[in-house]
């Protein structure tokens, strides 16, 4: 069974086992020496992402009397709670969200800087530096399938680009003819490039090869697009009135375009063919899960979001691969904030999971934010 990795409301990291809770503590404060004076500022820790291979997690260190200007730290924690690399201090800025490079060697931290947001490269072979990929404003990516490469969307001085980058430097540039203006992640299908295209005026998805070329437009759509992979296809959705606003009916695209759902939603998931969305209770003032089975909708349960979950919904397309809410067998679901169909309420939000097969919620106790392993763990058992 995959585990969890989690921040506790103690601003800790663990990992737990979604069944029942039960839970590793990964990271502590320092001890209190005498007097109760500590050695180091006590520190709180954010946005744990899980290595490709299930053994360690990338994870923020912020001092906790100064948590919006730094100093931050970058962190790889094992899973046996025993080793522990400090992998680089942010020197400017603060780090919003960590994702491991595929090989499980290197790590891609976006950092908040003033006015712009610069994504850096970190080599575990070279603790202590980072290589800077990027800046820019907004700015998304995605890892090409060779690994060594990242597709990059950002502008700057309001000149949009998309260009492919060698982490290490060693390969030139390709930059994309299309004028991608539309912001969300690009990703690959098999060898072919998803993004999206505005340069003829309106927005059109398109595919393209790795250097832009063979464009093929899928389809035209106004306002925001999302787009996330599946095993043999991607899903996609617009919002017409642009960022902040639901998005508007679902389509899986591979041999063709098919229409999956009909539903508004905040964030959307793929399981197989399934589908889990987020919806904005407007009546309630809440969220709420719902699941989709063949074009049917169930609602699944409603709930206030933990500041972080709010965060990761709202870039859920860039979140999605790297910090999972779903199992890898898409069985369970994870969440944080405070549910509102059971009796027991508390002020601290807790670590929910739900068990989409028997449509049972769980509460796992407090928790800012959790997400699941990609790996299933051999040692533990089914339940």
């Amino acid at each position: 069974m995959a585990r969890l990795a989690l921040i506790g409301c103690d601003d800790q990291l663990y990992v737990a086992d979604p069944r029942h809770g039960g839970r590793l503590q990964l990271t502590s404060d320092p001890t209190p020496q005498l007097w109760g004076v500590s050695p180091t500022p006590p520190s709180t820790w954010s946005w744990p992402s899980w290595s490709p291979d299930g053994t360690r997690i990338a994870c923020f260190e912020l001092d906790e009397d100064d948590q919006d200007t730094g100093p931050a730290r970058v962190h790889v924690v094992h899973t046996d709670g025993v080793r522990q690399w400090h992998c680089l201090d942010v020197e400017h800025g603060v780090p919003l969200y960590v994702q491991w490079q595929p090989d499980g060697e290197g790590l891609l931290v976006l950092v908040q800087d003033g006015e712009e947001l610069e994504l850096q490269h970190i080599r575990l072979d070279r603790l202590g530096h980072a290589s800077s990929v990027e800046r820019g404003l907004p700015l998304f990516f995605t890892w090409h399938p060779d690994g060594e490469r990242v597709v990059v969307h950002t502008a700057s001085s309001s000149e949009s680009r998309l260009v492919v980058r060698d982490v290490s430097g060693r390969l030139p540039d390709e930059v994309l003819p299309q004028r991608p203006a539309n912001y969300c992640a690009p990703i690959f299908q098999g060898d072919r490039l998803i993004h999206v295209d505005a340069g003829g005026g309106t927005n059109q998805l398109v595919s393209t090869d790795d250097t832009g070329a063979d464009a093929q437009v899928l389809l035209e759509f106004e306002g925001l697009g999302a787009l996330l992979r599946t095993d043999d296809a991607f899903l996609f959705s617009a919002a017409p009135d642009g960022e902040g606003k639901p998005y508007r009916g679902l389509l899986r695209i591979g041999q063709e375009l098919e229409p999956v759902s009909g539903e508004h939603c905040l964030a959307f998931f793929p399981r197989g063919e399934d589908l889990v969305l987020v919806q904005v209770d407007t009546e309630n003032n809440c969220l709420t899960w719902q699941l989709v089975v063949a074009g049917e909708t169930r609602e699944l349960c409603r709930f206030w979001p933990s500041r972080e979950q709010l965060f990761h919904l709202r870039f859920f397309d860039q979140f999605a691969p790297s910090h999972r809410l779903l199992s890898p067998d898409g069985r369970r679901l994870v969440f944080c904030g405070h549910p509102l169909d059971t009796d027991e309420q508390r002020d601290e939000p807790s670590v929910l999971v739900y068990d989409l097969e028997r449509h049972e919620l769980r509460d796992l106790g407090p928790g800012a934010f959790a997400c699941f392993s990609p790996v299933e763990n051999s040692t533990t058992s089914e339940a």
